[in-house]
């Protein structure tokens, strides 16, 4: 949803719009990390498998986004987000 209203309302290219959304990831993240880390109900074992999964992620959706043009960039994004719509309500 970040990266949609990053494109949509500042006119950010895709790879653009999504590293800011990136940063801002980053600092929500740093933010509820250190709290967390506070309050000592981290689980450091789940965390980091997770993390794994997100540098793949990552890795190929940046392979992704240099491969395609951005229209076609435009209609995956489109499309994934309104999967994901749909897969909350069922």
């Amino acid at each position: 949803m970040l990266l949609a209203v990053l494109s949509g309302s500042l006119h950010y290219d895709l790879v653009r719009a999504n590293a800011l959304k990136l940063l801002c990831t980053i600092g929500f993240t740093f933010v509820a990390l250190s709290v967390f880390i506070y309050q000592d109900i981290v689980n450091w074992s789940f965390g980091l498998i997770l993390s794994v999964g997100f540098i793949a992620g990552a890795l190929t959706g940046v392979k992704f986004a240099i491969a395609v043009s951005a229209k076609t960039m435009r209609k995956a994004l489109f499309a994934l987000t309104l999967f994901a719509c749909v897969a909350v309500y069922i």
